[in-house]
């Protein structure tokens, strides 16, 4: 336990870090905040691959590194919950601040992928594993993960198509892939 709590504090450090230095660079202004929803989306997409494929990359290459990966998942799953904290923060800055456009559908999609985010975070203890059973447990994480991972697809591809420089979104978008190609693989040797 005081591992996953050393990295779980790593990782808000840094995340802290990485927002105290956009808003540094970029400003605290409009400008500042998008850029500070962008780089928290991007570092969301990353630790919510790595949680996503943590399992399946363990069934599928036992290594040092699938084996890290599998004991820092609920760490790597709680980072992601923080940098969607920040990450709603900083859209709630926009709106509300500076006026910033917001429509019906990302609210309704998001808001969902935030409270499955919340009650997942949540119950990210052993304790509750037994107070929900390991089934409805695995059920909650397991059908928010895929929510968010859905979540994070989609908002990546509208941006493919929408931003100046598309590249971050293509990778994102690969990252996306290749943690759901792992899971995709790992089912389908689990049914031979």
């Amino acid at each position: 336990m005081p591992a996953r709590r050393g990295l779980v504090l790593l990782l808000a450090l840094l995340l802290l870090a990485m927002s105290a230095a956009v808003l540094a660079s970029t400003g605290t202004g409009e400008e500042g905040v998008r850029a500070l929803i962008r780089a928290t989306a991007r570092s969301s997409v990353l630790l919510l691959c790595l949680a996503f494929a943590a399992r399946p990359l363990r069934q599928l290459w036992r290594s040092e590194l699938s084996g890290w990966m599998l004991r820092a998942r609920r760490s790597l799953g709680l980072g992601y919950a923080l940098c969607q904290a920040l990450h709603l923060a900083a859209i709630l800055v926009v709106v509300s601040v500076h006026a910033g456009e917001s429509d019906l559908v990302t609210w309704i999609g998001g808001g969902v992928g935030y409270v499955f985010t919340a009650a997942m975070a949540l119950t990210s203890t052993d304790a509750w594993v037994k107070r929900l059973t390991r089934k409805r447990w695995t059920l909650l994480h397991r059908t928010g993960m895929y929510v968010n991972v859905g979540i994070m697809a989609f908002t990546f591809q509208g941006g493919v198509s929408e931003a100046a420089e598309p590249a971050p979104y293509w990778l994102a978008l690969a990252a996306i892939a290749l943690a759901s190609g792992i899971r995709l693989a790992a089912w389908l040797r689990s049914r031979r």
